[in-house]
């Protein structure tokens, strides 16, 4: 929908919500799986679905920055949507559970609980702090090397130096 969009809201709910929320959900998803599946060498196929993060936060930079050159904004991410589409088609035939699943009711209640420990509080709202932190200079880092005189095209691979060494 962001190719779609025109107004302010528009660009918030597309990008700030629906879509971190998909990833998040598929990030969580890809982890889970690799939880239930690895034992002796966890902690590297972890560190593997990691990576493809970073990896992801490399490529599409700079493969968004050269394709809005080519064709626009509307249609670089639309080429975007339809790389994630097919990757995403390929995970979900090939990603699985290895255990199956427990139904449970679900309990809105049950995920605000923790919060009355100061410890969970504490800690999320900590973690709420460094990830605003930390990805707050993302945004801005751009804007900030153009107004100190850094010419655009070399600009477009700040972004992906950044996720390289994340």
């Amino acid at each position: 929908m962001t190719s779609l969009s025109k107004e302010l809201y528009q660009f918030i709910l597309a990008q700030g919500i629906v879509s971190s929320l998909g990833s998040a959900a598929v990030f969580n998803a890809a982890l889970a799986s690799t939880m239930s599946w690895f034992f002796r060498h966890r902690a590297m196929a972890v560190g593997m679905v990691a990576a493809g993060s970073s990896f992801g936060g490399v490529v599409l930079p700079i493969m968004l920055s050269k394709l809005i050159d080519r064709v626009g904004f509307g249609w670089a991410v639309r080429a975007v949507s339809f790389l994630f589409l097919g990757l995403m088609s390929i995970a979900c035939l090939t990603i699985k559970s290895r255990l199956p699943p427990r139904p449970t009711k679900f309990v809105l209640r049950e995920y605000f609980d923790s919060l009355r420990e100061p410890i969970m509080a504490v800690t999320s709202a900590g973690l709420f702090f460094f990830f605003w932190g930390m990805f707050l200079p993302f945004t801005f880092i751009l804007l900030q090397a153009q107004r100190q005189g850094m010419s655009r095209e070399l600009t477009v691979y700040l972004l992906p130096i950044m996720n390289a060494v994340r």
